[in-house]
């Protein structure tokens, strides 16, 4: 039976995803520290499923000789304008400085500031940080009304949950956002077509919204591994996980052009070392 590694985090997902595992037969293990002690036998569980964030989870997986799938930091810019519906381009954080109108700014990949509306001074007064190279995403600044988790796995949606409705946000998990039978099957039909349409990783989070007077459109891709779950099925979203920690034996072409810690690398030079 598969293993579940988890970080030494406990939060609401790391637990409930141990007892979803734990359901199933799975064993589940708790690292301490930054990595897999010297005495963490991986033999004896060929297949892992890997709940954690960077760095952490590079060097995890590297030690169960593995390697994590995720998308690069072009696949949002160069999706078609039918799934975006904004303009959004790909940028190094010293050019986005240097913008005198207000945009949304995000990292490209990861978390290394937290993305917002805002413009080039603004930026440099919360970045200063951060390596001037790093590559950010600039759009043009939209309203969401809706916005769904989607966990995929081989071009389906593997189970889904809305986290934001107007100005009310997904902040609890005894209290839920309910998906509303039509807006859910909405979403469900438009993140088919893109999964369906546009080459991705075969294990990765994908948000999508609907923005005002324009339709649904892709918010962003996210690393499955080392995303929050919502109101997304435990037992589904281990699927994801374990099909998005591939084996570097096992690994496909295709999977080895998804390897995120390649893709991360080249978003955010000089954030690991």
């Amino acid at each position: 039976m598969p293993t579940l590694i988890l970080s030494p985090t406990y939060n609401y997902e790391s637990k409930t995803l141990r007892k979803a595992a734990q359901t199933l037969g799975w064993s589940t293990f708790r690292f301490q520290g930054d990595s897999l002690p010297s005495s963490y036998d991986e033999e004896d569980t060929v297949d892992h499923a890997i709940y954690c964030t960077v760095p952490n989870a590079f060097v995890v997986a590297n030690q169960l000789s593995s390697f994590l799938l995720g998308c690069s930091c072009d696949w949002l810019p160069e999706l078609p304008d039918e799934f975006l519906r904004r303009k959004i381009i790909l940028r190094k954080l010293r050019d986005a400085k240097s913008d005198t109108e207000r945009r949304f700014v995000k990292p490209a990949l990861g978390k290394s500031f937290v993305a917002g509306v805002t413009t080039g001074d603004r930026l440099s007064s919360v970045t200063p940080h951060l390596p001037a190279n790093l590559l950010v995403h600039v759009s043009e600044v939209v309203q969401w009304e809706i916005e769904y988790r989607c966990f995929i796995a081989d071009q389906s949606v593997v189970t889904m949950s809305p986290y934001r409705r107007g100005e009310a946000f997904f902040s609890d998990y005894k209290r839920p956002l309910n998906a509303l039978r039509g807006e859910q099957e909405e979403a469900l039909e438009f993140a088919s077509s893109v999964i369906q349409t546009v080459p991705c990783p075969r294990a990765f989070v994908l948000d999508v919204g609907k923005i005002k007077g324009r339709g649904w459109a892709v918010v962003e891709p996210n690393e499955c591994w080392g995303s929050g779950i919502y109101g997304c099925e435990p037992l589904k979203v281990l699927d994801v996980l374990l099909a998005s920690t591939v084996l570097r034996t096992a690994a496909t072409e295709d999977d080895l052009f998804w390897d995120y810690s390649k893709h991360y690398y080249r978003a955010c030079p000089n954030m690991i070392s």
